[in-house]
């Protein structure tokens, strides 16, 4: 019933390719690099401009950088040319034009950025402990994604609209509010889905849970709320 028709239901939900943020892919959060945290623009590459540990001197991805023979290791970032700097920390993965003699054959040649995000694409995750679990804590940043605004659905389904409202819009919500502004809806095309919706909210606020909202997620409800939603699940199936 909302305006434009954009499609049916899987068009509506984040877990579908067809209703997802294509940024976040459904998340609802982006994950970004803070690069001041991994970049020391004062610092010369064999003074430690790389700030992440696992890039530090004496390290593996250290000697990389300094075996392609690309930059002046002794000069400090900030005082690289534009180019120079762009090709040490965004290149994309190419092969070196004159590599030197002892380059690996089939290695390309990366920017430390570039690598870093294509390293650590989601961000933070459990596997990662010591330093390098601190580092990538101080460096990455999980933030609200700046295209859905956290509704973690594409803009085609964000723009079908209900009364001026979106999906996203009636997920927000309190249970109380949406079954008030519902019971408004006078929709005889789907009206037994309108009765059923209806009625699964005066069951939830039978139970205390009105001030809820149908967009929070499991994780963030107490012990008492979830076990009053898994009744109203049983309730829906019988």
């Amino acid at each position: 019933m909302g305006r434009p028709f954009v499609g049916y239901s899987h068009v509506f939900s984040f877990n579908d390719p067809a209703g997802m943020c294509p940024r976040c892919e459904g998340v609802g959060e982006a994950v970004d690099i803070d690069e001041r945290e991994l970049i020391d623009l004062d610092k010369s590459i064999n003074e430690g401009a790389f700030k992440f540990s696992a890039y530090a001197p004496g390290t593996w991805y250290w000697k990389w950088y300094k075996l392609t023979r690309l930059f002046d290791a002794d000069c400090k970032l900030r005082d690289y040319s534009k180019e120079d700097l762009d090709l040490l920390l965004y290149a994309e993965p190419q092969p070196l034009k004159n590599p030197p003699p002892d380059w690996y054959a089939t290695a390309k040649y990366e920017g430390v950025v570039h690598r870093f995000r294509r390293t650590y694409p989601d961000g933070v995750r459990d596997t990662h402990k010591g330093q390098t679990a601190r580092d990538l804590a101080r460096i990455i940043h999980r933030t609200t994604c700046p295209e859905c605004k956290g509704a973690r659905l594409n803009q085609a389904a964000l723009s079908c609209r209900i009364d001026g409202r979106n999906i996203d819009d009636l997920s927000r919500l309190s249970i109380a509010d949406l079954l008030a502004l519902a019971e408004t809806w006078t929709m005889p095309e789907v009206a037994p889905a309108l009765e059923n919706l209806i009625g699964q909210l005066r069951t939830l606020i039978d139970l205390g849970l009105g001030y809820l909202q149908l967009g929070r997620t499991t994780p963030s409800l107490s012990g008492g709320e979830a076990q009053r939603i898994k009744m109203v699940r049983h309730l829906a199936v019988l």
